[in-house]
C-alpha cells in the first residue's frame, strides 16, 4: 500500500485514524491549514500528535509545561487549550518570524494568556529557566533542532518534578535512524540519545511508533 515518507500506516489507515480522532477545534484546525502554506509545513505535528499531547496534559492534570520548538505553535495551542485555566506553557523558539504565524490563532482561541513565549537559542532558554529557580514543571515537550536533543534531554530532567512527563518528538528521523551512516551527525545523536534513554537509570521510558516516533519519559 501507498505510504507517505513520514507516516508508518498505509495511507487508508492514516485517513482512517484522522477521521476518528476526537474533533479538532476550530482554531486549531484552522491553524494547521494555514501552515500547510509555510515551506517549512512537514515540520508541524499531525493531528494525532496533537490529539495526545492534549490527552496528556488532561490525563495527567498537568499544571505547567516547557516546549521546546514551537514552529507556528500548533503543538503550544492543542496543548494551552487543554491546560486548565491557571495552567501556563513556557514555549521556546528561536525563530520569532516561524511563531508569529500562530499568535494570532492563539489569541483567537483565547489561550494567549497562557503562553509564555520565549525567544532565543533552546539551550540558552532552558539554561536560563535553570539559573532562575523556576518551580519544577509537569511536562516537557522536545521538538526542536535534532542535534541538539541530547543536551535538551539532560536539561529536561532537571526542569522536570519527579513523576513528571517528557516527550520526545521525531526520535526515528524519517527512517534515518536505520539508513544513515554511522558517521551522520543528526542520526548518531538521536541514535546515541535512544540507547541512552533506554539504559537510564533516572527515567521510566516507552516508545510510541506513530508518525515520526515518540519516546515518553517518566522521571523517576
Amino acid at each position: 500500500m501507498m505510504m507517505d515518507s513520514d507516516e508508518l500506516l498505509p495511507n487508508n489507515l492514516q485517513t482512517y485514524l484522522r477521521s476518528i480522532l476526537p474533533v479538532e477545534s476550530d482554531v486549531q484546525m484552522a491553524l494547521r491549514e494555514h501552515t500547510v502554506e509555510h515551506p517549512y509545513s512537514s515540520m508541524q505535528i499531525s493531528p494525532e500528535q496533537g490529539a495526545f499531547l492534549a490527552w496528556i496534559v488532561r490525563a495527567f492534570e498537568v499544571q505547567s509545561i516547557i516546549e521546546v520548538g514551537v514552529f507556528t505553535g500548533y503543538s503550544t495551542l492543542c496543548m494551552a487549550q487543554a491546560l486548565p485555566e491557571s495552567g501556563r506553557v513556557i514555549a521556546c523558539d528561536k525563530n520569532a518570524d516561524w511563531v508569529a504565524h500562530g499568535i494570532p490563532f492563539w489569541e483567537q482561541a483565547g489561550i494567549r494568556h497562557k503562553i509564555d513565549l520565549r525567544i532565543g537559542e533552546g539551550k540558552d532558554t532552558l539554561n536560563e529557566l535553570q539559573q532562575s529557580g523556576i518551580a519544577l514543571v509537569d511536562l516537557v515537550f522536545i521538538d526542536a533542532d535534532k542535534p541538539n536533543y541530547p543536551i535538551y534531554y539532560e536539561q529536561a530532567l532537571t526542569l522536570l518534578r519527579p513523576g513528571g512527563i517528557l516527550i520526545l518528538d521525531n526520535i526515528f528521523l524519517m527512517g534515518r535512524v536505520v539508513t544513515d551512516a554511522p558517521e551522520k551527525k543528526t542520526a548518531k545523536a538521536i541514535r546515541a540519545l535512544n540507547k541512552k534513554i533506554q539504559d537510564d537509570p533516572r527515567v521510566d521510558p516507552v516508545i510510541l511508533p506513530f508518525h515520526d516516533g515518540l519516546t515518553l519519559i517518566r522521571k523517576l
